[in-house]
């Protein structure tokens, strides 16, 4: 073969790979969403325990309207990932259920539990 050969080969199998790649890069989100279902976010409110879903729009409204809430005990010393998001704690929006303003992201466990993504306090949420 060919030095010509082997360069169109080459570049062949790179938009080949590329195509590929972007393929299943976006795939999967669209396939997840599929037939116009709309992403939906759960907050759990740490006052209640209730949890309730909104869109990702309506969750993202209600978290920019919510006040940035400040750390009155902010870590000290050399600045990690982990002290820098303890900063700043994590909006709180009012609970559908209670009305109170104390509902954050959730993640659902295993065991079908929703437990906060953080604390109202900036500590990780566990599940079970």
């Amino acid at each position: 073969m060919g030095n010509t050969t082997k360069i169109i080969i080459a570049v062949v199998l790179f938009v080949v790979a590329g195509v590929l790649f972007i393929k299943f890069q976006s795939g999967g989100e669209t396939s997840r969403l599929a037939d116009g279902a709309k992403e939906t976010w759960v907050f759990v409110c740490t006052d209640c325990g209730e949890h309730f879903e909104m869109s990702r729009e309506e969750g993202v409204a209600a978290l920019e309207a919510a006040p940035v809430r400040e750390n009155p005990n902010k870590p000290g010393g050399q600045q990690t990932r982990a002290s820098l998001r303890r900063q700043v704690l994590p909006k709180l929006i009012a609970c559908q259920k209670c009305g109170t303003e104390a509902a954050v992201r959730a993640k659902k466990c295993e065991d079908g539990a929703y437990v906060p993504m953080i604390k109202p306090d900036g500590t990780k949420g566990e599940c079970p």
